[in-house]
């Protein structure tokens, strides 16, 4: 995950995982009221991931979203995997017309 790799200084593995979720968010359409407040959740949440890579990036983009305080004093985003559904297919492959 994002902090592991953090911990580990593989931030190129790290700025990839934020750029799937940033692409996530980007696509996503809040159809009401409740589904504005989790994209704002949301993004709350990425820019606290973006603090350590790029802390400067991170403060402005932290008091854009009109919040007090400095990013860096802010908790670490915590996850739940209860509100998390994984979706699984399995796609048949042919390769020399042998399915696989």
């Amino acid at each position: 995950d994002l902090s592991e790799d953090l911990e580990r200084f593989h931030f190129n593995k790290g700025v990839a995982r934020l750029r799937e979720l940033s692409n996530a968010l980007f696509d996503f359409t809040p159809a009401s009221p409740a589904d504005a407040a989790v994209a704002r959740e949301a993004v709350d949440a990425v820019i606290r991931l973006i603090g350590p890579m790029t802390p400067h990036l991170g403060e402005e983009l932290w008091r854009m979203a009109g919040h007090d305080g400095l990013l860096a004093e802010q908790p670490w985003p915590d996850f739940d995997p209860t509100l998390v559904t994984v979706n699984t297919i399995t796609l048949p492959v042919q390769v020399n017309g042998k399915v696989r």
